[in-house]
């Protein structure tokens, strides 16, 4: 089955800044496309912004440790799934 071509799989990556907050709009803008969203988040990215906020917009949990058991392949296969990765905020940190 192909993927229409305004469906798109979203890879949204939240780091650690106070405008870490923003990207709950993001992914809300983005489900609202129809796209597929799947969010991850640094230890930074989640003193700004809790995963239940973004897991409560995409409906899927936030992925927070590729080194977490079971989650040894979580990044290859993200990369395989994902049309587009966003880094946000993309801060000077």
């Amino acid at each position: 089955m192909s993927k229409s071509e305004d469906s798109k799989n979203v890879v949204l990556m939240t780091s650690g800044s106070i405008a870490a907050f923003k990207s709950a709009s993001l992914a809300s803008l983005t489900v609202k496309k129809g796209w597929e969203i799947q969010c991850l988040s640094s230890k930074g990215g989640r003193h700004f912004l809790g995963d239940t906020t973004l897991e409560g917009i995409t409906g899927k949990p936030v992925l927070t440790d590729m080194f977490e058991p079971g989650n040894a392949l979580d990044h290859i296969e993200l990369a395989d799934w994902a049309d587009l990765m966003i880094l946000y905020p993309a801060s000077a940190n």
